[in-house]
This record gives structure tokens, C-alpha cells and sequence, in this order.
């Protein structure tokens, strides 16, 4: 006798669900959890305007090769971007064309706007993500 097994489709299920809490501070935040385990962190409203923008919800860290790893995501290739762009960027300065995101406090998981600092491109990547949704408000630029 041969025994079929149904597995249950995973296909509507996030593999890694995010975690909706609040912060030190008691201010909403979403944890975004990445590929290696660590959890990325972001208001609420900058994920659900990526979430409409089509961003993927499976993150990940990727080392720029001098042993500084960002958070990525895969983005849709009809945006034009290639296969996946840094979330800082995405939050903080969508629109900006050769812009750079630092980090106020070096933790580069954490991606709450108070904590992103626009600058100008020292790098090979200039203006390649630049896309704004039209329904996104206004990045916030803080001088250096």
C-alpha cells in the first residue's frame, strides 16, 4: 500500500515573520528578522510604505567586502534596480541620486529614521536606487 503525505503549502506563510513591539523609548517598531538570525529594526510606517513599494519580506546581511555587513532585501526588477538594494537607503533617501546612509549610532541594524544620516556618495553606487512610491512622505535629511 502506498501512503501519500500532504504537506501544507507554505506559500501564504512568511518564513520568517516580523515581530511588531515597541522600543526603549515606548515607541512602536517593527523587528524585521534576517537570513543569519539577527533582527533588523524600523518604524512601522517605513515598513509598510517598503511593503507597498514590493519588497520582499526575506532580508538578509550582506558584507560589502570590507567586513561591514548592511541589511538588503530583494527588490522587484520592473523598479529597475537590479536584484536587491539596501534598506537604509529605501528608507531614509529613496529619491536621492548619489546618496549615502550612515549610521548615528553604528548599529547597522538599526534603521529607524532618527538613526539614518544622509550623505553625499563616496562610493561606486552613485544613483543607482532611486525611486520614490507615489504615495511616500518625504525622507528627512540632517545636515553633518
Amino acid at each position: 500500500m502506498i501512503m501519500t503525505i500532504l504537506r501544507p503549502t507554505t506559500a501564504r506563510i512568511p518564513r520568517r515573520p516580523v515581530i511588531h513591539t515597541t522600543d526603549t523609548d515606548g515607541r512602536p517598531i517593527v523587528l524585521v528578522p534576517l537570513s543569519s538570525g539577527a533582527r533588523a529594526k524600523l518604524f512601522p510606517r517605513h515598513y509598510e510604505r517598503l511593503q507597498r513599494m514590493g519588497i520582499g519580506r526575506n532580508w538578509f546581511l550582506n558584507d560589502n567586502g570590507q567586513g561591514l555587513a548592511y541589511v538588503r532585501a530583494k527588490v522587484p526588477t520592473a523598479l529597475g534596480w537590479g536584484n536587491n538594494a539596501q534598506v537604509a537607503r529605501l528608507i531614509a533617501c529613496p529619491s536621492k541620486r548619489g546618496a549615502s546612509v550612515s549610521y548615528r549610532d553604528g548599529d547597522r541594524l538599526n534603521l529607524r529614521l532618527d538613526n539614518l544620516q544622509v550623505t553625499a556618495s563616496k562610493g561606486r553606487g552613485k544613483g543607482r536606487e532611486q525611486f520614490l512610491p507615489d504615495d511616500a512622505e518625504p525622507a528627512l535629511e540632517v545636515a553633518a
